[in-house]
């Protein structure tokens, strides 16, 4: 799966090499040349990021060297709508990792002047990165999403809870509460949910979860089979980054309609999905 990075406001993504060894080189255009040498920055140098695999790390800590290498006076933005290792915010064994400080020191390095976030999973990504502004799902949204259509607004996990239930105040919407039920002898999840609200308001309101990001889905499938047993009119599901890697024909027997801002697949079939 291909990272793409844009430079400015050009279309066409940074190029790069890749050498027999598995190294990446890389390769600017000359569009993307002249622009860097020419006197109409304008004060700052734009970059988008949307790092899908270690390979957009690599090329991105390159542009930057690059740009670096220019000694240029401009201030240097990024923006990195979806932040990798982002779910894996503490260490979750012992031994373990905690990927994403390490992808977060690995950014740090390349001091960019500031790092602009969409919806990022937790609070950790703007502690740990530095200069980073984190784009709530509710800023990103609320001028293209017209709320008004649903009567009641899900929180699928206690994880969501906080985000979830402030938009559901600002919009002056009922907050229902799903969580995961677990089995308390083994830790592990079971194949049910718990609604913690009230659940004789839901039949016959239009529904809607919101959260941060649709992997496998397999949370929203759950959540969302357990909502239709008290029969919503309608129920919609509403996601800043839809990665979908289990494709969406699933979830669409469940939800009626899916909206994303951020598709990980520009050309995924998604037969009810917005993109704002």
């Amino acid at each position: 799966m291909k990272s793409k990075i844009f430079l400015g406001i050009f279309k066409e993504p940074v190029d790069y090499i890749k050498f027999s060894g598995g190294e990446i080189q890389i390769s600017l255009s000359e569009v993307h040349r002249n622009f860097l040498v020419s006197k109409e920055l304008e004060g700052q140098i734009n970059i988008t990021a949307h790092v899908k695999c270690s390979e957009g790390i690599i090329l991105l800590s390159q542009l930057k060297n690059l740009i670096d290498n220019l000694n240029l006076k401009e201030k240097i933005v990024l923006s990195l709508p979806y932040v990798p290792y982002a779910r894996y915010d503490r260490t979750m064994l012992n031994p373990d990792s905690f990927s994403l400080q390490v992808f977060a020191n690995l950014l740090n390095l390349l001091n960019f002047d500031e790092v602009i976030v969409q919806d990022c999973h937790s609070e950790v990504t703007t502690d740990l990165i530095n200069n980073c502004i984190n784009l709530s799902q509710y800023q990103l949204i609320k001028d293209v999403f017209d709320f008004s259509s649903y009567d009641l607004i899900v929180a699928p996990d206690k994880g969501s809870l906080f985000k979830v239930a402030r938009i559901a105040k600002l919009l002056n919407k009922e907050l229902i509460i799903c969580n995961k039920v677990r089995d308390q002898t083994t830790g592990s999840l079971s194949l049910s949910y718990d609604i913690l609200s009230r659940t004789n308001i839901i039949k016959g309101k239009n529904v809607l979860i919101l959260d941060d990001i649709c992997d496998g889905g397999g949370t929203f499938m759950l959540a969302g089979k357990e909502l239709l047993k008290y029969e919503p009119n309608n129920l919609g599901l509403c996601i800043t980054h839809g990665i979908f890697s289990k494709g969406v024909d699933t979830l669409k027997e469940v939800f009626d309609e899916i909206y994303a801002y951020n598709l990980w697949e520009e050309d995924l079939d998604i037969q009810y999905n917005i993109q704002f």
